[in-house]
């Protein structure tokens, strides 16, 4: 099983019991682009989501970081996102 289907499993399987121990879940940016619909999942769950870790030389198909933070944000829908590059995140 990998861990995008663990995860997918862990948020189907516990509801709301989840909430007693967590606020939020934090996978890495690949699973989210893979299986973007674990977003929904966890907030069917009452959990944030906050992927990690967006940098400047590491946006895969994005032109720049703060594209590839705008989709996470504004298509995805994530709550926030762990960067090492703070002056590039896109503000409205």
């Amino acid at each position: 099983m990998t861990i995008t289907h663990a995860l997918i499993s862990v948020l189907s399987a516990c509801g709301t019991a989840v909430l007693a121990v967590a606020s939020g879940i934090g996978p890495a940016k690949a699973i989210l682009l893979a299986r973007p619909a674990i977003v929904d999942l966890a907030r069917q769950r009452g959990l944030t989501v906050t992927p990690y870790t967006f940098r400047s030389g590491a946006t895969g198909t994005f032109p720049d970081v703060a594209a590839e933070m705008r989709h996470f944000l504004d298509t995805l829908g994530v709550d926030a996102l762990f960067t090492d590059n703070p002056d590039q995140f896109p503000r409205r």
